[in-house]
């Protein structure tokens, strides 16, 4: 149904009005929609910045899942505006937290006001409520910040109740004073009205605007009266000089712009000059990170905010001094406005693919970025946009090195590999994704039997496949071609639309890549070299800390420049430790996120010194962005995104961490040297801590292992440590425990991959018990067998177990697997099976080790009411891999394992001599770096 205000206008009349005498000047205009062709966008008398923005029955209509709006081109920008026009929100879409749409006045992406109708999260009721707020200079609600904040001088139904596919009247006003908003019915009963005086710094002048995020809204009978008028530049013309150094005579032409040169065979950034620039930069140097959900604010923000007493400027004029003498030159992902053109250079973020995701997904956004479908054919246009939206007034600053198009977009679809194909296939048929997925199978297959030769399938047509695509590790040569040529599809698409709509809105600086998620597909690596100037992946890879060597990441980076051709910037990396607090002395736990987890501050800075003179010295890296300014807050950032750990060159309350800040000022000033010569620091291992001379574990001096056995019954008692079993039951101990305290259970467990799929069994039952004395010490030795009964696939195994006097642990080791099972199977891995129940219960437990620390393997359940733990590690770090984990359900994962990939036929047998593991138990006093060195040398 159309709802009317007034009659209807004639297209788009707009009058100009001019008094010579006193120069005074007034635009009108009215737009009712109705003159447009169906389903065009509405240009170019608006201009939409996302690409749902159609006209529909005389309306123009959004239906996006993306904030967006429609700027009223036409309409100059002005110090005095009054705008109004019909808004319906017909319904929610996607799963943007706050859904909206309404009036804005905008002067550019980071100044702007808005008049909308909303609707609070789930979390929150979701309330529909009225919002009349400001973006200045990036920051949200300005209107409510200390230095921007400004008097409510109205505030009448702001909680007003309004109603899905209901129209109201939206009017928005600014003059010389201040702003005001209403919200009222068509027959102009007031519903709402907002304002805000002009008494501090605001967003002053604009041009009209439609808006939209997470919703279906139509938008009609607009109209707006422009008075003053203001000049906005779609291309920012002046900029402070330059004052960003590099080193040496120009080694390339003086552009004026950042660049990327060889020379004596090395890669190097280039300044505005042409001097040689090695990028060393720090990311999220930002006055308002990070935020906390469960505080409802960010804590580091507060701080700070407190500390330079609400001057941002005077916050950005410290952490420029000290990058600068820390010797950093860049600020990388996601700084604070407040410190970019003034003595490092930055970089940008564009998000192109993340921000398509939303609503025109192939893979799904879940809790990360998702990833674009490419083939849709709003693809192009949506880059055109953004490009046009972001690049085109940045594309003047000597300031800015570059753009990154996104950041970990999921190339690896839902399958964990690189493959985006079984993801196109689960599309529905007309899906663009999934049409050229069957173009692709089709050109590749002649014939059906082709297909199902190589899939394994038996389809009768082609015209059958759809959602069949299934992965596995056993795949034909030509189904990987088919999964490596459906990932080129969409490589060369992604790079080769991005490229074109950066370069046609911004011809003058560098295109970053997309900051691959660790590890990068093989089949793109060509596609991106054509289209990149620099290539970024985000890395957090294992240091040694005892020789510096960096694991496994310098022959992925030679092998990314081979194939690419292009330099490389890693732009994310770190090395949290577990000794860090938050600004109230609450322990960060370094729990989530990425890498290496080590004990203190000291084997921190060592693991980023590493790190970081690997990359100066290698000729084919040309700088890093270290990940990041300032610590995550303790209790996590939020449900979805839960990071807590010890990122920061600086604690939430603002003060550096001295040893990693003191080696970055050593290190950095010394990069140019490293990156010319090839040739890194000496190593110095980090000084071992000095409780390493202690470990609470109890033991017990006197002790002897005492020994009670009866058939398969067997009950053994060292002193501190008790382990039980009882029947036949598969599990070896059912109960470990110290003293009267239980500690959990521990059994065998395989890891077999059949036809059927990847499971994980347990031994039905225990068929001998075998206890020998060498020494002082008992030695068990345990069968087990699995039958043919329930799931997975018949086998024996043998297990040993050597308990020593009145100490806090027992050796565990793998003697044999062999197959009882006529059909063939592999052995992935085997597994020591730890389930726990600290104090009697699993209620409680917790992992206590993160899961990527330093040394390795350990793994350890904890409940600190009881205080007690129960855990296992190894003699060396590479015997098997170790991590206790829960699920979202509550459910344990006690995976401590050995990869072994032996593929299996009846009578064959692992025999070959398995490391010992080392189980313990006690109570919850040591830090696990001490706990570890004490319980190898007492096993040893």
């Amino acid at each position: 149904m159309r709802h009317r205000t007034r009659p209807q206008a004639p297209f788009l009349a707009m009058m100009l009005m001019m008094t010579m005498a006193s120069v005074a000047f007034a635009w009108q205009g009215t737009d009712n929609f109705d003159a447009y062709p169906a389903d065009s966008f509405g240009e170019p008398i608006w201009s939409p910045t996302g690409v749902e923005w159609a006209i529909h029955d005389g309306r123009y209509v959004v239906d996006d899942n993306w904030k967006s709006y429609a700027v009223w081109q036409a309409a100059p920008a002005g110090r005095r505006v009054h705008f109004e026009a019909t808004v319906t929100i017909e319904k929610r879409v996607g799963e943007t937290d706050w859904p909206m749409a309404g009036l804005a006045l905008r002067f550019d992406n980071d100044n702007y006001w808005h008049l909308t109708l909303v609707e609070s999260p789930e979390k929150n009721g979701k309330r529909h409520f009225v919002e009349l707020a400001e973006m200045h200079n990036g920051v949200w609600l300005a209107q409510t910040q200390n230095k921007t904040r400004l008097t409510n001088t109205a505030h009448k139904g702001g909680g007003f109740n309004w109603q899905y596919d209901h129209p109201y009247r939206l009017v928005l006003a600014v003059d010389e004073q201040g702003i005001r908003g209403t919200v009222s019915e068509l027959d102009g009963t007031l519903c709402a009205e907002i304002a805000y005086r002009f008494d501090g710094e605001a967003v002053t002048s604009g041009r009209p605007a439609l808006a939209a995020n997470g919703t279906r809204s139509a938008f009609d009978d607009a109209s707006a009266t422009v008075e003053q008028p203001v000049q906005i530049d779609a291309v920012v013309t002046e900029y402070p000089p330059c004052t960003v150094q590099g080193q040496g005579e120009p080694i390339a032409p003086a552009t004026g712009f950042f660049g990327v040169a060889q020379h004596e065979g090395k890669w190097w950034l280039t300044t505005p000059k042409g001097q040689r620039f090695f990028n060393l930069g720090v990311d999220h140097t930002n006055y308002r990170t990070h935020w906390c959900e469960k505080l409802g604010y960010a804590p580091y923000h507060r701080f700070v905010e407190k500390k330079y007493a609400g001057d941002e400027d005077a916050w950005a004029q410290a952490t420029l001094e000290r990058l600068e003498a820390w010797g950093f030159n860049t600020v990388g992902a996601n700084p604070s406005k407040s410190v970019l053109h003034k003595a490092v250079a930055h970089m940008d973020f564009l998000a192109f693919g993340t921000n398509f995701a939303w609503s025109h997904p192939l893979v799904p956004r879940g809790t990360w970025t998702g990833f674009p479908n490419v083939f849709d054919p709003r693809w192009e246009r949506w880059c055109d946009l953004q490009a046009k939206l972001h690049c085109t007034p940045q594309k003047n600053d000597p300031w800015l090195i570059g753009y990154f198009i996104d950041n970990e977009l999921q190339w690896y679809g839902k399958d964990g590999r690189w493959s985006l194909l079984a993801w196109a296939m689960s599309l529905p048929a007309d899906n663009p994704a999934r049409s050229a997925a069957m173009k692709m199978l089709r050109e590749h297959h002649a014939s059906v039997d082709s297909f199902n030769q190589a899939w394994g399938t038996s389809l009768k047509s082609l015209d059958e496949l759809g959602g069949t695509i299934e992965l596995s590790k056993a795949m034909s040569e030509a189904a990987e071609r088919d999964v490596d040529a459906y990932v080129r599809m969409c490589a060369e698409r992604y790079f080769a639309v991005s490229f074109a709509a950066i370069r046609k809105a911004d011809p003058n600086h560098m295109i970053f890549g997309c900051r691959f998620a660790g590890q990068t597909p093989d089949p793109v690596l060509d596609i991106a070299g054509q289209y990149v100037d620099v290539f970024t992946i985000n890395n957090y890879p294992r240091v040694d800390l005892q020789t510096g060597e960096v694991e496994g990441v310098e022959e992925q980076w030679a092998e990314i420049h081979r194939r690419t051709g292009r330099p490389i910037v890693i732009t994310e990396w770190s090395f949290p430790a577990l000794d860090a607090v938050d600004s109230t002395g609450r322990p960060l736990p370094s729990v989530h996120g990425a890498g290496m987890r080590v004990d203190n501050q000291v084997q921190r800075a060592a693991a980023t010194r590493a790190m970081a003179q690997l990359m100066m010295k290698l000729p084919y890296m040309v700088g890093f962005n270290y990940f990041m300014w300032a610590d995550e807050p303790a209790l996590g950032i939020s449900s979805t995104f839960p990071e807590d750990s010890n990122y920061g060159l600086v604690s939430e309350s603002d003060e550096p961490y001295g040893p990693i800040t003191q080696m970055f000022t050593e290190l950095n000033h010394k990069a140019y040297d490293i990156h010319a010569s090839g040739v890194a620091p000496a190593w110095t291992p980090p000084a071992e801590p000095a409780s390493d001379a202690h470990v609470a574990l109890a033991t017990k001096a006197d002790a002897s292992v005492q020994v009670q056995q009866q058939g398969l019954d067997l009950t053994i008692d060292n002193g501190v440590l008790k382990l039980q079993r009882q029947g036949e039951v598969g599990l070896a101990w059912q109960r470990v425990s110290i003293g009267d305290q239980l500690l959990g259970e521990f059994g065998p467990m395989m890891h077999q991959q059949t036809a059927a799929g990847d499971q994980w069994v347990m031994p039905q039952r225990v068929t001998d018990v075998k206890v020998e004395r060498q020494g002082d010490d008992a030695v068990v030795t345990m069968s087990f067998d699995r039958g043919q009964s329930g799931h997975g696939f018949m086998f024996q195994c043998v297990w040993q177990f050597v308990i020593s006097p009145g100490q806090p642990y027992f050796t565990a080791r793998c003697v044999s697997i062999t197959s009882t099972d006529e059909r063939p199977w592999t052995l992935v891995s085997y597994y020591h099976r730890m389930p726990s129940k600290l104090g009697g219960s699993a209620a409680g437990d917790k992992p206590r080790v993160p899961t990527n620390y330093y040394l390795k393997p350990l793994a350890i359940w904890c409940d600190e009411k009881v205080n007690l733990q129960y855990g296992i590690t190894g003699f060396d770090a590479d015997d098997f891999r170790a991590y206790f984990w829960l699920n979202e359900h509550g459910s344990q994962h006690a995976d401590a394992f050995r990869e072994v990939n032996l593929p299996m036929t009846a009578g064959k047998t692992l025999d070959a001599e398995q490391p010992a593991a080392i189980v313990f138990g006690g109570a919850l006093e040591t830090s696990p770096g001490v706990l570890i060195r004490r319980l190898r040398a007492m096993a040893r």
